[in-house]
């Protein structure tokens, strides 16, 4: 399964407290099922990872697939806006023009 974060994830507000806490907990979820490290595999490999913003994309089959969770260039709650990433990602692994 391939994680995917939305508004019911990362907008809530109120309780807990420290909602900022919330939400790196559930980025810290994605990133430990989808960034391969030197010394740790994860369940569910990408093929690439950002670790500012927390999207990732991966091949399957002729399809180069990406999730920027909520929307790409979101920057709500703290977020790092997506789509620098996201450019590079495309030009990088989705130049040859599939889909």
């Amino acid at each position: 399964v391939y994680v995917g974060l939305g508004n019911h994830d990362l907008d809530q507000n109120g309780p807990p407290h420290h909602v900022d806490w919330y939400r790196r907990e559930m980025r810290d979820y994605v990133e430990v099922n989808h960034r391969a490290g030197v010394f740790f595999k994860p369940p569910v490999p990408a093929t690439s990872y950002d670790v500012d913003t927390d999207c990732y994309s991966w091949d399957w089959g002729g399809l180069h697939l990406v999730q920027t969770h909520r929307f790409a260039g979101d920057t709500g709650h703290g977020a790092d806006n997506s789509l620098p990433w996201l450019r590079q990602d495309l030009a990088t692994y989705a130049a040859d023009g599939r889909p």
